[in-house]
């Protein structure tokens, strides 16, 4: 991953050079007197010096939330900026000069509140075809910490999310929801989500990586309510502590799950909807509450086997292993009595009702012979 990281800098410094021979570097020149004073950056806009493509200095916006609806306000934020101070939001779709590729903000190295990129047709309730994006990514490729959300949903010109491989922190929500076309999301440097980290109504994903993520306010893929038949691979091996829900559901055809650093669970741990997902989470000890509902090819509990107290903070109940086929009588008794319960706490296991064909045909309306061969 570095090697391709340094090849598409020497790229972009080589496209950079050319462009200030011919026709002269863009320089950071002074923003509308508004009465804000910009957050200082350390060096002053009117030196006429040009704003960098790296993030050792921040050239701040004034303060006030910045919205961007046209390729020409895009395609200019870099020619006075790289930071913005409050809350960004881009909207995609206008009638006029209508945002065709956010390579215009791949000098942002940080935003202090929060990013919504959006389809605008979603937010106004109007019907009309989908923007129409030169970009197959989000193409932010500087970004490395967002203070509140980061929220991405609606864009349907986005085939993948690999372009942030620089961001280390959102302390918000990170959200991507109903971004029909994207296969693959990777986050290569995130080490810290502060709210939720949500994959939702992402139809064609296949995999999320974030082999740095340590710690996430609550990890979620799929809902009680969406379906992603297509993923197949979860990858978080660094994360230590998820502070509150740990949720997959809906993914039939989830083949990996890599989180053998995983520790504690805040909320519950929920498993459902899968064909031949395999446990293995070897350094769990605690968990709110544990949910493995409809488990096709679960087999075993031993990839649980450090898992010993549940809080019973987020549920009413603590433990729920129905709808599994391959889980004896005997090895759920065994599972059960290595629980620590505090006095007030009552170990309550799902009621044998049927086996995982059962619940995908109830709950999803799927029969496993379609779901899972």
């Amino acid at each position: 991953m570095l090697r391709k990281v340094d090849s598409h800098m020497l790229l972009r410094s080589i496209c950079v050079w050319f462009a200030c021979f011919s026709t002269g570097c863009r320089t950071a020149t002074e923003p509308e007197d508004t009465g804000e004073v910009p957050k200082d950056s350390g060096l002053p806009l009117e030196t006429g010096l040009p704003v960098q493509w790296d993030c050792d200095q921040r050239f701040w916006t004034s303060g006030e939330p910045l919205i961007l609806n046209t390729e020409t306000e895009t395609s200019q934020f870099c020619e006075q900026y790289n930071a913005v101070e409050g809350d960004l939001r881009v909207e995609l779709g206008t009638d006029e000069d209508p945002i065709m590729t956010l390579g215009g903000l791949s000098c942002l190295c940080e935003v202090t509140g929060s990013i919504e990129i959006f389809y605008l047709g979603v937010a106004s309730g109007t019907a009309g075809p989908p923007p129409p994006h030169i970009s197959a990514d989000l193409e932010l490729d500087n970004l490395r910490r967002v203070g509140g959300d980061f929220y991405v949903h609606h864009v349907p010109g986005i085939t993948t999310v690999e372009g942030v491989y620089q961001l280390e922190e959102v302390g918000g929500d990170l959200v991507l929801e109903s971004n029909q076309a994207v296969g693959t999301v990777v986050f290569d440097s995130l080490t810290t989500v502060g709210g939720r980290f949500s994959m939702i109504g992402m139809g064609q994903l296949q995999a999320l990586s974030s082999p740095r993520l340590v710690q996430a306010g609550a990890l979620e893929i799929g809902t009680g309510d969406t379906w992603h038949s297509r993923f197949v691979y979860l990858g978080v091996r660094a994360l230590e502590e998820v502070g509150g829900d740990f949720s997959v559901i809906g993914v039939p055809k989830l083949g990996e799950l890599e989180a053998e650093s995983l520790r504690g669970v805040g909320g519950a741990l929920r498993l459902g909807s899968t064909c031949d997902a395999e446990l293995s989470l070897p350094l769990l000890a605690s968990a709110g509450s544990l949910h493995l509902v409809g488990q096709c090819g679960l087999a075993s509990l031993n990839g649980l086997s450090s898992l010993t107290h549940l809080s019973g903070s987020e549920e009413p109940y603590l433990l729920d292993l129905s709808f599994n086929d391959g889980l004896d009588s005997q090895e759920l008794s065994d599972f059960q009595a290595g629980f620590s319960l505090e006095e007030d706490q009552v170990l309550i296991q799902g009621v044998d009702v049927g086996g995982c064909d059962v619940w995908l045909q109830n709950r999803w309306g799927r029969t496993e012979t379609d779901t899972c061969e």
